[in-house]
């Protein structure tokens, strides 16, 4: 997704400059961060739950304290789920961006109401 957001973003010649600044530009930094953060969790995830959640039960390694499981069990495994979900939905929302400016839908425009998303409208001439 990272990709095609960097592909769409720089390398097509989009006449308007204002679709790339305004819709193209957050959303390509907003997935930059899920992604980031997304596979930093995943992978911490890969690496050391087994090495916590078997210390848990033992006490012997510095990984023994209880509350260290539960932050792994809910809040790393949450944190890749979400940015995982937001990567793959701002993915949509560029495609659709995209395509209506390119279709003629009107002019598109950045909303927020819990996560980002693109409305668009017909200016007024």
């Amino acid at each position: 997704t990272l990709i095609g957001l960097i592909t769409i973003c720089f390398f097509i010649d989009w006449k308007d400059t204002t679709f790339k600044a305004t819709i193209l530009l957050p959303f390509a930094i907003c997935t930059a961060f899920s992604a980031i953060v997304g596979i930093t969790a995943w992978v911490s995830e890969m690496l050391f739950c087994t090495n916590i959640m078997s210390s848990q039960q033992q006490y012997q390694t510095v990984f023994g304290t209880p509350l260290l499981p539960w932050f792994f069990n809910r809040g790393v495994h949450l944190c890749w789920h979400c940015s995982s979900a937001l990567l793959a939905w701002l993915g949509i929302q560029t495609l659709i961006a995209a395509k209506g400016t390119l279709v003629g839908w009107g002019e598109a425009k950045l909303c927020w109401w819990g996560a980002p998303y693109v409305s668009f409208y017909k200016p007024k001439i």
